[in-house]
């Protein structure tokens, strides 16, 4: 460790970094130029850190492999990878690196960036729960972007993990590393003393006066002095030395040096280790060799070169010294030479994506098979969800693609994966360079589409025709599939935004000729932008996919939403309950949060609010995960909240929502508040303003202009707003309101406004009409635990108003219990004080001890009684095994179980529907 002379300091200070970390996760960056001690430095710390008991795990950034998904995080992470995938998270982090067959599967989704992020910190969380970790990048400017991104979402959230991660760079650090919080040590240039320490040490027979020379070029670079001094003592006497040059590429003319004079087989070897990086290559470099003419059997031949200090040769690898040693093999061997070193390894490589770079290093002119190769492979990273690397894939397949317009269609395709990412830089360059070359009919209106973007297109009819136009055009020239894939942004956009008939009708009338038969993607299209007129369609379309047969994640959970979204709560629950544990496992976070959310809502509407808390716990951890939390799913835990009496806590929620839903502009997200606030109003019994709130949805609405995404949800509004109208005294105004909605409910159909319409008139009746009503309710609402609990209580009281006291009791006990299994304390406290009323002896609560628990024990407990063990159970909820037996320990008193076999029990118990039957 020559190189440590005079780092004292650093060092003192990493050692410090290793002890904190034992405390909670630390982060530090060495910064300094080429040769200034970084990897000696760490090479010292992994030592102590192995005498200590810490684990290490290293990695490097290597120019030639910037370009390989994954490469970076494949190298830290092997250690950890080896043997079969003991679970979901060991498999989705292989399926990413490329370290299982499934990388060449075609039919296999892609897992997102971020959940290949969660599952590497939650092995890595893991691991270090049993023995503290080191982690060591070196040459962080050098790391493939998707390994980036992987190292930047972890060195953000190690903070309570017994973790110390190193990065070295030689450079300023770019996106998305130039945020993570680090403990910068920059490294300085050695004094005066240290240097000359340094170079009596590497040369001490070097001549005075060309150590004083020495000293003065090396500029305190402790690489410069020990190469320099090695390359200076061989010069023969009265040698003089050329003019100054910069450090770095004196030090890799040093290095050039020593390669001159190493056998041919040894400088063939290394340059194909300066090509061909990576654990497990060996054999292929010894092939690769023999392919070129080089009599070599194994790596010994690179003996020269380890003993001229330029490589480190192990069983499976060839390790550079230094990145300035790999940088002098590569500019040394020349144009031609590394052609034929690319073309060798090509050859002998059983990787199809190193193979495919390696084809294109050695063509000499464009070759459509090269071009093909290189297309592949950026297929196969984009399933593996290393999108920005299929992008720099492509564009290199487009440079190698001799006919222009199969160039042009190259260059689309790229720019259609960087808008997957929101690469708008990218997306434009690429387009742009598209535009200028003979593009097939379909290419161009691919690009068209890709520039029209929905989000400034949506809901402005000039602008969302030419969009609607764009997507005929697409489907003409034969691009059916991606018309069909492009639906998703524009619908989704029209659901939360909100979007006058005319545009709605546009859109969906171009979406209607996309398909002959259902699609699921049609079908979610149609359900976001026109949930009420095409209600009927969707429907029916959704029967006739065959719902109960569908096993594709993708299409469970666009057919769910779009089921739930009509109305169909019942079934889009079922077929969203079915795809969120294979989106789950597969890592598609994006297409998991939209299912969640909706799941959320449905169960609320069903009376499964254990259910919709794990949900809305699962989608603000994937939001935080993601960085992009979500209102929708806070005013779902809002309602939670008022529905078992925390109205103050739900207002405060509610409250901390109202920036965040102004600022979105959207009418639709506008309604889910309202409902959310009106509830806590009207549990804190301020009915006057629920009822204020609420009125402007119901009353003097203009039903043919507004949004039918917030028609849509006013449909499940409306039992709310029968409450309020119903306490305020305003059940006339309301019963006419009600009228615009049944005449909908007869030309669209929706089972949760029949049902709303149901207990609405139920508790909006007349005195005199109101007995027969109440009883449809109590019978039709049995799906509805929520509002039917709520209808016998209304039932109860206009029975103890009549004077019919004995049959009172009987309904309002049913109503208590109801209310009781769900955990709605203030409706039940209301259904108690009935009772006493009509004379009956009331005892304290029984409320189901389900509502004593947290909103993540009962997602846990819910788990545990399907038979998950605690790591399956941790995989599907980011926790570690040891966290999910802690919960279950502190919940089976609470519960009054003993064992695990006994939950399944409790939650039975817990359920409404066996407790209202009669």
């Amino acid at each position: 460790m020559r190189e440590l002379v005079g780092r004292a300091a650093e060092r003192r200070a990493l050692h410090d970094a290793l002890t904190s970390a034992r405390a909670g996760g630390v982060r530090v960056v060495l910064h300094g130029e080429p040769g200034i001690g970084k990897t000696s430095l760490l090479d010292d710390l992994v030592a102590t850190a192995r005498t200590e008991g810490v684990l290490a795990l290293r990695c490097v950034g290597v120019p030639s492999e910037t370009h390989v998904a994954y490469a970076a995080l494949h190298q830290l992470l092997q250690p950890l990878l080896a043997g079969p995938a003991p679970d979901a998270r060991t498999a989705l982090v292989r399926r990413a690196v490329g370290a299982v067959a499934t990388r060449d599967d075609p039919t296999g989704p892609a897992p997102e960036p971020v959940a290949v992020a969660l599952a590497t910190l939650d092995l890595l969380r893991e691991r270090a729960a049993a023995t503290p970790l080191l982690l060591g990048v070196e040459d962080v400017q050098w790391l493939d972007a998707s390994s980036a991104v992987v190292l930047a979402f972890v060195a953000r959230r190690i903070d309570d993990d017994p973790v110390l991660l190193v990065c070295s760079s030689r450079e300023p650090l770019h996106p998305p590393l130039d945020d993570v919080p680090f403990l910068p040590v920059d490294l300085a240039p050695l004094d005066e003393d240290a240097a000359a320490v340094l170079a009596r040490r590497a040369a001490p027979d070097l001549h005075p006066v060309l150590r004083d020379r020495l000293l003065r070029e090396a500029q305190g670079n402790p690489l410069a002095l020990v190469e320099l001094a090695g390359a200076w003592r061989r010069l023969p006497d009265g040698a003089l030395v050329t003019s100054p040059v910069p450090v770095t590429a004196r030090v890799e003319a040093a290095f050039a040096a020593r390669i001159d004079d190493l056998p041919a087989d040894c400088r063939a070897l290394l340059l194909l280790a300066a090509l061909h990086p990576g654990d497990g290559q060996t054999g292929e470099l010894v092939a690769a060799a023999r392919a070129l003419g080089h009599d070599v059997g194994d790596t010994l031949a690179l003996a020269p070169a380890v003993d001229a200090g330029l490589v480190v040769v192990e069983p499976r690898a060839v390790s550079f010294r230094h990145p300035l040693v790999r940088s002098a093999v590569h500019s040394r061997a020349g144009v031609a030479a590394r052609r034929d070193a690319h073309s060798a390894l090509a050859g002998v490589t059983t990787d199809p994506d190193r193979a495919a770079w390696h084809r294109a290093g050695a063509a000499t002119a464009p070759d459509e098979s090269v071009a093909g190769a290189l297309e592949t492979s950026a297929d196969r990273a984009r399933r593996r969800g290393a999108v920005l690397e299929s992008v720099a894939t492509l564009e290199l397949a487009a440079a190698h693609s001799p006919d222009p317009a199969v160039r042009g269609r190259r260059l689309v395709r790229a720019a259609f994966h960087a808008s997957d990412v929101g690469h708008d830089d990218a997306l434009a360059r690429l387009l742009d360079e598209a535009d200028l070359l003979p593009l097939a009919e379909s290419d161009r209106a691919r690009a068209t589409w890709l520039r029209y973007r929905p989000q400034d297109a949506v809901g402005d009819f000039e602008r969302m025709s030419r969009l609607v136009e764009v997507l005929r055009e697409l489907h003409a020239a034969g691009q059916a599939e991606a018309a069909l894939d492009s639906l998703a942004p524009a619908a989704d956009i029209a659901f939360w935004r909100g979007v006058e008939p005319r545009c709605r009708d546009l859109f969906c009338g171009a979406v209607e000729r996309l398909a002959s038969a259902p699609d699921p993607r049609l079908l979610a299209a149609l359900a976001l932008t026109a949930p009420v007129s095409r209600s009927q369609t969707v429907r029916l379309g959704v029967a006739a996919l065959g719902a109960g047969s569908l096993t594709d994640a993708e299409a469970l959970a666009l057919a769910g939403r779009a089921s739930s979204v009509v109305g169909d709560v019942v079934g889009g629950t079922a077929l969203l309950g079915r795809a969120i544990a294979p989106l789950h496992a597969q890592g598609r976070l994006g297409l998991l949060t939209a299912s969640l959310v909706t799941y959320a809502w449905n169960c609320w509407h069903l009376g499964r609010w254990t259910e919709a808390a794990a949900a809305a716990v699962e989608v603000r951890d994937v939001g935080r995960a993601r960085e992009r939390p979500l209102v929708s799913v806070v005013l779902v835990e809002v309602l939670l909240h008022a529905v078992r009496g925390e109205g103050e806590e739900a207002l405060r929620g509610w409250e901390g929502t109202r920036d965040a839903v102004s600022a979105t502009g959207s009418p639709t997200l506008a309604a889910v508040a309202t409902c959310a606030r009106a509830t806590a109003l009207l549990v804190l019994d301020r009915v006057e303003e629920a009822y204020e709130a609420l009125r402007p949805g119901f009353e003097d609405v203009d039903h043919d202009r507004r949004p039918e995404s917030v028609a849509s949800l006013h449909h499940g509004l409306l039992p709310l707003y029968a409450d309020a109208a119903r306490r305020a005294g305003r059940e006339a105004a309301a019963r006419a309101a009600v009228e615009p909605l049944r005449a909908t409910l007869r030309r669209h159909g929706s089972p949760l406004l029949a049902a709303s319409i149901s207990y609405a008139d139920a508790v909006l009746a007349p005195e005199d009409d109101a007995e027969p009503l109440l009883r449809a309710a109590g019978d039709e609402l049995a799906g509805w635990p929520f509002l039917r609990a709520r209808a016998r209580l209304a039932h109860g009281r206009w029975l103890r108003r009549q004077r019919r006291v004995a049959e009172s009791r009987t309904v309002l006990r049913v109503a208590r219990d109801g209310f009781d299994a769900l955990g709605a304390r203030p409706w039940a406290q209301a259904a108690r004080q009935e009772l006493r009323a009509a004379g009956e002896s009331v005892a304290g609560s029984t409320a189901s001890s389900l509502a004593l628990l947290t909103a993540q024990e009962r997602e846990i407990v819910a788990l545990a009684a399907q038979g998950l063990t605690n790591r399956e159970i941790g995989n599907r909820l980011y926790l570690s095994p040891r966290t999910v037996g802690s919960h279950l320990y502190h919940v089976f008193p609470k519960l009054g179980v003993a064992s695990r076999s006994e939950l399944a029990r409790a939650l039975d118990d817990g359920k409404p529907d066996g407790v209202g039957a009669g």
